[in-house]
């Protein structure tokens, strides 16, 4: 009897092609009363095992056809909460991208299994005569190779023994019938890391050494430890402890160990400041809404207001309730200063999650919030699908960053899913800033969300001068060096002070390109439609898209000249160059090459920190929230960099990367200096910068965005078309338009196919269509409309043409 059966609905983790599809399996009796919504589970999909999660429990099928049993239960460990799962559901809506895409980019890396392929030679009554020329000699010596097996063996191990062309010979075999293919999955990558620890049973004093009655001493008040707490405490050898094993005292026992990361490895002394009247304000009002259901508030703060101070308090409320709380971060480089502070405040209370955690630590931290053992979550872009247990609070530090955007599919933004989630959960999301994003503080100010000011440092501290050099009247004062006249004379004053200086930089590496000035050549990946930048510390010439590298270059490899020269700045340049001027001066570079290592980020801020480090160089990573009371003078190498990108958001990018830049500066008792490095010193974009003015800022901007219809005026999806072959990808897309204009409601308007702005990327050419809708968003059936579209040309065509769709771009790059 069907009807008796208990279904679940699962969402395999296989791009099926169907964006939401979840398959009706079988519960299996022994999982009947444990099974629930967000349970990992393993189930038959076609010819193989797939790992999949539960969506739904359901009495009655919705299909006729008869159903599988699920396999196996995955441990409770690997489990999402039903949270996650409502919220796995709305991005695959919202961002229009399948389910099994979204599960995993919410699930960390370690806790799904990976597919191998293995080969049997099948079993053939009266074994195998082969005739003249039917196999080729490499398969006759894999097949001879596998029959000696008493196992089946994995595809690696032959590529190993016979090199990559044995899948040629492989898939000869299957064909001929001779040998068996399987997948297999393989289990979870990480487990919890597990000691051995001693647990008292009794405290029977009697005929005991006094060697074992300081171990009995100490177990009574810290059973169960490990031997090396015993041996730490008491100084025993592991022999007494034994002994006291022997005599039935003490019982061995398994015990589980957190990985934690490093920035939870310290514990330093909890400050709690005095709020300033302006805080106490927004706390206040703020504080009034936590348990009163869901609400959204931008705090609209110049730097050094104190944010983090009211974030801290408004955590220490909701810890009250008991609920939990999920910071978020736009940088890796600012968790170790965040998470100190709110360490301090909540100790064993914090977790950390980012992608520089260890699998196994990433596992722990994981485990921790779902078993409510952290309840202050605190990590960049992806902790927020940590996860969480009874959340009442959610804040977005720093939420105009663009770092927030996923660059690939799902292309969530995690203010975005921050904000469904607090809705969800009925909990508060408070997002803050010194530069809100055009698009939030239109929201404060129209009143979809509540907006607070602070529009002081708190303090002594004042915000720092700002000047605006112009770099052609440098050049036409003889100055040719990266660093204005300006610049220096602050930077050796700073110097002499003994106070601390950070240049900034947004493109790393030393050079932008190379240049054969005898013949015009500029030597370009052979996989992009981008130069190669020069690395000299490594030595090497690089692209940062597809990372190709090549040598550097002696001579052009078109003319052979030895006229070649670099050109462009990078931050490498920035810190060698820094050294000519100032030699004795103690210098630090932060970028994408000096943090690769684990806990370099730690160690470079750790030691600018503690005024080890008199000059840091960094791209973005030393721009937001990093506070550094020594630090007086801040140099914006060049702010055209931002500026000058072909994209809608480029004047808003260079305003907030001067201003959180400056706001480094100035940050203590003595006043600071920033000087911006320019070419275009009359933008408003910069003017604006220099003063401090968001609000200038924000009425200019607003009146472009206005004017060329871009968000909050509009919203957009950009969908992104690439192919191996140029007319392929072109052809695609404009059939893609043509249905797009044929099946899009009148209130869309589709703009004409163009390249993309890096028209060619890993070997694939690209091309955009932007759409644009009347604010606030894309109406549900448009929407489907855009996905159903583009599956039909992506079925249409050869299957190497892909097909993205980004809701909401942050960018068109």
């Amino acid at each position: 009897m069907r009807g008796n059966y208990l279904i679940a609905r699962i969402a395999v983790l296989v791009n099926t092609g169907q964006r939401s599809q979840l398959y009706d399996y079988v519960i299996p009796p022994e999982y009947v009363k444990v099974i629930h919504e967000g349970a990992k589970v393993t189930v038959p999909f076609g010819n193989r095992p797939v790992h999949g999660y539960v969506f739904e429990l359901s009495a009655e099928p919705e299909t006729t056809s008869p159903l599988k049993p699920i396999s196996d239960l995955e441990p409770e460990e690997l489990w999402l909460t039903p949270g996650q799962i409502n919220l796995a559901r709305w991005i695959s809506d919202y961002y229009l991208s399948p389910l099994a895409t979204v599960l995993e980019t919410m699930v960390p890396g370690g806790f799904q299994g990976k597919y191998q392929l293995y080969y049997q030679a099948a079993s053939l009554e009266g074994g195998l005569e082969f005739e003249a020329g039917e196999l080729s000699p490499q398969a006759r010596s894999i097949y001879s190779y596998l029959v000696n097996k008493s196992k089946p063996v994995s595809r690696r191990e032959i590529c190993t023994a016979f090199g990559s062309a044995a899948d040629y010979a492989l898939r000869e075999l299957v064909a001929a019938g001779v040998v068996l293919k399987r997948h297999q999955l393989s289990a979870e990558t990480v487990r919890a890391k597990t000691l051995k620890g001693y647990l008292l049973t009794s405290d029977d004093c009697e005929k005991l050494t006094e060697l074992q009655q300081k171990v009995v001493t100490y177990l009574g008040e810290h059973s169960p430890a490990t031997y090396n707490d015993i041996l730490q405490a008491t100084g025993v050898s592991r022999e007494v402890v034994k002994g006291l094993v022997k005599k039935g005292l003490v019982t061995e026992t398994t015990l589980t160990q957190n990985r934690r990361p490093l920035e939870l490895s310290h514990q330093p002394q909890a400050k709690e400041l005095q709020l300033t009247p302006d805080q106490a304000k927004i706390f206040n009002r703020i504080s009034a809404q936590l348990g009163q259901g869901f609400s959204v508030h931008l705090i609209h703060g110049v730097t050094g207001s104190g944010k983090t101070e009211i974030y801290k308090r408004l955590t220490k409320a909701v810890l009250a309730t008991n609920k939990s709380v999920l910071i978020l971060v736009p940088e890796i480089a600012l968790t170790p200063q965040i998470a100190a502070e709110f360490n301090a405040a909540f100790p064993n209370l914090v977790a950390v999650l980012h992608s520089r955690l260890s699998t196994g630590e990433r596992f722990d931290e994981w485990n921790r919030i779902r078993l409510g053992q952290a309840r202050v979550i605190l990590g960049a872009r992806s902790a927020v699908f940590a996860p969480l247990v009874n959340p009442g609070l959610i804040i977005v530090d720093e939420e105009h960053e663009n770092s927030y955007k996923q660059g690939e599919a799902p292309f969530y933004h995690a203010p975005t899913v921050a904000e469904e989630l607090a809705r969800q959960s009925g909990a508060v999301l408070v997002l803050g800033s010194a530069t809100p994003s055009i698009t939030s503080y239109y929201r404060a100010t129209t009143g979809t969300y509540h907006l607070h000011t602070l529009p002081k440092r708190i303090g002594r501290s004042l915000l720092p001068t700002v000047e605006i050099c112009d770099m052609r009247e440098e050049l036409k004062a003889g100055n040719r060096s990266i660093f204005s006249r300006s610049l220096l004379n602050r930077v050796e004053e700073a110097l002499q002070a003994r106070q601390q200086v950070i240049l900034f930089l947004n493109r790393r590496g030393y050079a932008s390109f190379v240049l054969c000035r005898s013949c015009g050549h500029v030597i370009r990946c052979p996989n992009c439609e981008v130069s190669l930048t020069v690395h000299r510390a490594l030595p090497r010439l690089a692209c940062h898209y597809c990372l190709h590298e090549a040598p550097l270059a002696k001579s052009c490899p078109i003319c052979k000249s030895p006229y070649i020269r670099d050109f462009g700045v990078g931050t490498e340049r920035v810190e060698r160059e820094i050294y000519k001027y100032f030699p004795s001066a103690r210098v630090a570079r932060l970028d994408g090459e000096t943090s690769l290592r684990k806990g370099s980020i730690q160690k470079i801020l750790g030691a600018f920190a503690a005024g080890q480090t008199d000059i840091l160089v960094g791209t973005q990573m030393v721009a937001k929230g990093l506070d550094f009371p020594r630090v007086t003078v801040v140099g914006v190498i060049a702010a055209d960099l931002t500026l000058n990108m072909p994209d809608f958001a480029s004047s808003e990018r260079t305003f907030q990367l001067i201003s959180q830049v400056a706001g480094r500066a100035g940050r203590g008792d003595v006043p600071g200096h920033v000087v911006v490095q320019t070419y275009n010193p009359e933008h408003y974009s910069i003017v604006a910068a220099a003063g401090h003015d968001y609000a200038e800022f924000y009425q200019q901007e607003l009146l472009f965005r206005r004017r060329l219809n871009y968000p909050p005026f509009c919203a957009m999806v950009l969908i992104s078309i690439s192919s191996p072959q140029e007319d392929t990808g072109l052809e695609a897309a404009t059939l893609l338009e043509q249905q797009l204009r044929g099946e899009l409601s009148p209130a869309a308007k589709v703009l004409s196919v163009r390249p993309a702005p890096l028209p060619k990327l890993r070997n694939r050419y690209r091309y955009q269509i932007v759409i644009k809708w009347p604010a606030p968003a894309v109406s549900d059936q448009d929407r489907l409309r855009v996905y159903h579209c583009s599956q039909k040309i992506t079925g249409t065509h050869e299957a190497d043409l892909r097909i993205s769709i980004d809701v909401d771009p942050a960018s068109f790059l």
